[in-house]
């Protein structure tokens, strides 16, 4: 699957994004399972957009090959990622994921290989193993901000930038 938005823009709102695959809640059970992802603009991107909003949702991800090129900024909602997840409960397994920003490297831009960056309800538990991450122009592979009962192990990470912070969960809760 090919989402080539090839004009894009930063709209302060997430607007002019390329997506593969969004879903939205309440479902479970969902699977995106041994795909070629390839997404890229000159805005925000995800190869994989999933969230709860509507209601609860189970995902599981894996097998794929994912491709983003975007623009990352500082802007929450003008995100540059391979997968974003808002969902209760994400298996995330055996995926090579590249993430290249081509709109150049600050700390604080959202450019990540796998993320739970933007809000949304409930606790969000999720399981990132044996992943292949790569992230060009961002600071971290991983960044989950607000993770209940995370394992993120077993996976290959590669940043250009902070290679010690390639992994960041905030307010893990065990």
């Amino acid at each position: 699957m090919n989402a080539d938005n090839s004009g894009g823009y930063i709209g302060g709102n997430g607007t002019g994004a390329a997506y593969c695959v969004q879903l939205t809640g309440g479902y479970t059970g969902a699977v995106i399972s041994n795909n070629t992802l390839t997404t890229q603009n000159n805005g925000p991107n995800a190869a994989i957009y999933s969230q709860n909003w509507n209601g609860q949702t189970s995902v599981t991800i894996t097998g794929n090959t994912i491709a983003v090129t975007g623009k990352g900024t500082s802007t929450t909602w003008d995100l540059l990622t391979g997968i974003e997840l808002q969902d209760d409960n994400a298996i995330v397994s055996g995926n090579t994921i590249t993430v290249n920003n081509n709109g150049g490297y600050d700390t604080g831009y959202n450019v990540y290989g796998i993320s739970y960056c933007q809000y949304s309800p409930r606790y969000h538990t999720y399981s990132i193993t044996n992943n292949t991450v790569t992230v060009n122009g961002g600071n971290y592979t991983v960044y989950i901000m607000d993770g209940h009962y995370c394992n993120v192990t077993g996976n290959t990470l590669n940043s250009n930038y902070f290679d010690v912070q390639r992994v960041r969960i905030i307010h893990h809760r065990l």
